[in-house]
């Protein structure tokens, strides 16, 4: 039973670490391809403002549920 728990423990970890990786090479991605090619300065404002709340509550989200998992 205390391998099955460390193998999620570590598996958890792992895969909350790609996931914080994803979002941050992701992010960085579309915010570089925003201002370079966006056309429409309010449109690109109003995309961004949606993607970093919707990320963000994700991201926060997923950090609870990582958490429960350690705990």
């Amino acid at each position: 039973m205390e391998n099955i728990k460390e193998f999620i423990t570590i598996g958890a970890t792992l895969a909350f670490l790609g996931l914080i990786i994803v979002f941050v090479v992701l992010t960085t991605v579309l915010n570089y391809h925003w201002n370079r090619y966006g056309i429409e300065p309010e449109r690109v404002k109003k995309v961004k403002q949606i993607y970093f709340t919707v990320a963000i509550t994700l991201l926060i989200l997923t950090s609870i549920t990582y958490l429960n998992i350690l705990w």
